[in-house]
């Protein structure tokens, strides 16, 4: 009988926000995107990271050209050593079309030089995957935000990973390659460790 693997999720560190996404009776199930070729978020990837010891790992990323998407470094580092883990496997998950997915393999994975694990800093949680062939046609190709985000700007959130909210935290098992969520947060503080 064949088994298949676990998905897991990359380290990360505790997020906090402040305020919310949604107020009642906001829920999981009505933030997930559309995931059509109209969507402003079409262009948000889903990524498989299968380990040598063949652990699966679910990530987000954003493409930035037709053969490059942005993605955290925790993504590819799990021993955070700042640097790519030896035997990866990368597969992205273009979810723009109805029906299945385009799966297109990594052809190199670069992780930004600063990246140390998350010692220091999350600005430095950058990688880069350059992809086997070009994105399918209609994905939008994001510009990276180069202006500061100021304290009370509200951002959007959007990627993969487990369904939840803010109070319960998450549920098991609701990860899925192929379902995109979408939340808003204001920004209230740039420190990585939670207010008292």
């Amino acid at each position: 009988m064949e088994t298949t693997p676990s998905t897991k999720f990359a380290p990360s560190v505790l997020v906090q926000p402040t305020v919310l996404a949604g107020a009642p009776p906001d829920s999981p199930e009505q933030r997930v995107d559309s995931n059509i070729p109209a969507s402003p978020y079409a262009g948000v990837v889903s990524i498989e990271v299968v380990t040598a010891a063949g652990e699966r790992f679910l990530c987000s990323g954003t493409v930035i050209s037709s053969r490059h998407v942005l993605t955290a470094a925790h993504c590819l580092d799990f021993d955070m050593d700042g640097l790519v883990d030896p035997g990866l496997q990368v597969s992205v998950y273009f979810n723009n079309q109805a029906g299945a997915p385009t799966i297109i393999q990594a052809d190199a994975l670069d992780i930004y030089p600063e990246y140390q694990g998350f010692s220091a800093t999350l600005n430095e949680d950058l990688a880069l995957i350059s992809l086997s062939q070009p994105i399918p046609d209609g994905v939008p190709i994001y510009a990276i935000q180069r202006e500061p985000i100021a304290t009370d700007q509200v951002v959007t959130f959007v990627g993969y990973g487990l369904s939840g909210n803010g109070d319960t935290g998450y549920v098991d098992g609701s990860d899925d390659f192929t379902v995109k969520r979408v939340g808003q947060n204001q920004i209230e503080d740039f420190s990585n460790s939670p207010s008292l």
